[in-house]
């Protein structure tokens, strides 16, 4: 049991890391693009510039002593196994020869230079009296004289180590007329292309292995020591589906059932495990973590069994509710609370057509008193009067303070984090700034979750694993460090139908409850 619990452990992990190497790639690439071109270009030209042409002359010889004995039919039996050992021998005394400098000045002195133009070695043919002399210079016609010179001078060199010989030449030195060494100028291309390569794997590598984000539901509990409410996947539609038809709404037909299941699971945490949280604040670390389509979809949620909802837009510097709803102002029913505490000049209330879902959005014009904090008191003790849920929209709690100051008003804090998407560090940091102001985190929702690479982990809240991958966020919030800027709100096209699409589910009984 316990080897298959460290099987799975390691095959986890084995997944983690190769789709963080793949991610790497995907983002890092252009490294390893730019590395083979500018190293197989330097090689290219650096070996164009440093080619030096080597001209190679060589010539064989037998090897025969001067006191070989009686022979059979004209051949020493003797006198050949010692020249094989002649030869031999002079193969490997050679460079202590040429070392000596014996060779070298008889060579110099020959053809009236102070130095070698080219460069002289050796070898024997194993079992054999054949013996090779051969030289490389740049220049073919000192290289070629120079060998000639040592054919002359060899015997005499040789005879201070080995005795006296004598050559017999077999093949004759010539003058070369081809380099021996060729341009490879594409070879040392390519070997710098896979230099540049290899160094670009590295930093993809690097990359993966420095990577600390939150993947999985037990990085939830052990990264960042909260619940983990549920897991939302990635969600892909069929093709022939319409553009229009493309939200991400729980009112949508059209949606995977896995995420309309999830988000089943995450109300009914709310509606039956901890009831007693009727002010619900949702907030991320940074933006593009679906901190709005979670709000919206939770309203939804608990809208479509008939609980009494208000969805509110708190994110004063980028509302982005009824983008998410698809929505701009003029599909919304207005209507005016009739309580005196509601306050008017920060926030306008309105309805979904079709549906007992209230929203209430930020003014134009209106930003200095969205963070005043009798405002946020007057509009929660409206709301608690009037509706059974009230989920609150907020801006990322990683970037701005706005968080903090409606954290202390509300009953619990929804913490969504998109998978592998913000470093674990940083995520911490935001859930710790709560905190720091007495904030109830309820606990996370992981969003946005890949299935099948081995990252989907504990999937949701209770023990199930939904998914369909190939969803990517596209609201394109428009966020930054040095301080953001109201975008105009609502969605670019209309579409009156969102509120319409009926929720094919019944209320939740206790075979609902049990099952989930």
């Amino acid at each position: 049991m316990e080897n298959k619990e460290n099987n799975t452990t390691s095959g986890k992990f084995f997944a983690i890391y190769l789709t963080d190497f793949i991610k790497g790639a995907k983002k890092l690439w252009w490294i390893s693009l730019i590395l083979a071109v500018l190293i197989g270009g330097y090689r290219l030209v650096d070996g164009y510039r440093s080619y030096v042409p080597v001209y190679t002359s060589s010539a064989t010889f037998t090897i025969r002593t001067q006191n070989s004995s009686t022979s059979i039919a004209g051949i020493s039996a003797y006198s050949f196994y010692y020249d094989a050992t002649t030869a031999s021998n002079l193969t490997d005394t050679f460079p202590y020869i040429l070392k000596s400098q014996i060779l070298q000045e008889a060579i110099c002195n020959d053809m009236g230079l102070t130095y070698l133009p080219a460069s002289l070695s050796a070898r024997s043919v194993s079992g054999s009296n054949l013996f090779t002399l051969t030289a490389e210079g740049t220049d073919p016609k000192l290289t070629y004289d120079v060998l000639c010179s040592a054919i002359e001078n060899y015997p005499d060199a040789a005879k201070y180590v080995v005795g006296n010989i004598q050559m017999e030449s077999i093949e004759s030195p010539e003058i070369p007329l081809t380099p021996s060494n060729k341009r490879n100028y594409i070879s040392n291309c390519v070997e710098g292309v896979a230099i540049g390569i290899i160094i670009g794997v590295f930093f993809m590598l690097l990359y993966a292995l420095m990577r600390r984000t939150i993947r999985t539901g037990e990085d939830v509990k052990q990264e960042l020591n909260a619940d983990l409410l549920g897991t939302i996947p990635k969600v892909t539609f069929k093709r022939f589906v319409k553009q229009e038809q493309r939200k991400l709404l729980f009112t949508n037909r059209y949606i995977s059932s896995a995420f309309l299941e999830n988000y089943r699971v995450i109300r009914n945490i709310f509606t039956n495990a901890v009831p007693e949280h009727q002010v619900l604040m949702v907030t991320s670390t940074a933006p593009e973590e679906g901190k709005t389509t979670t709000a919206v979809n939770l309203a939804l949620a608990l809208n479509a069994v008939g609980k009494k909802v208000v969805l509110m837009d708190l994110d004063y510097r980028h509302p982005s509710v009824l983008n998410a709803l698809g929505l701009e102002e003029e599909d919304l029913i207005p209507f005016t609370p009739s309580d005196d505490t509601f306050p008017y000049d920060v926030y306008q209330c309105f309805g979904l057509p079709e549906s007992n879902l209230h929203l209430i959005l930020p003014k134009e014009g209106s930003e200095d008193l969205f963070a005043d904090a009798d405002v946020l008191t007057r509009l929660f003790n409206y709301t608690r009067e009037h509706y059974e849920y009230i989920i609150a929209d907020t801006a990322p709690a990683g970037l701005v303070s706005d968080a903090m100051y409606i954290a202390q008003q509300v009953d619990g804090v929804v913490y969504v984090v998109r998978q592998d998407h913000v470093q674990a560090s940083r995520v911490r940091s935001g859930i710790d700034a709560l905190l720091s102001v007495d904030a109830r985190i309820v606990g996370c929702i992981l969003n946005c979750v890949e299935v099948g690479n081995g990252l989907d982990g504990a999937a949701y809240g209770y023990g199930y694993g939904y998914g369909y991958g190939g969803y990517g966020y596209g609201y394109g919030y428009g966020y930054g460090y040095g301080g953001y800027g109201r975008n105009k709100r609502g969605a670019k096209r209309k579409n009156k139908d969102v509120a319409k699409e009926p929720d094919q589910e019944k209320p939740v009984d206790s075979q609902e409850a049990k099952t989930e």
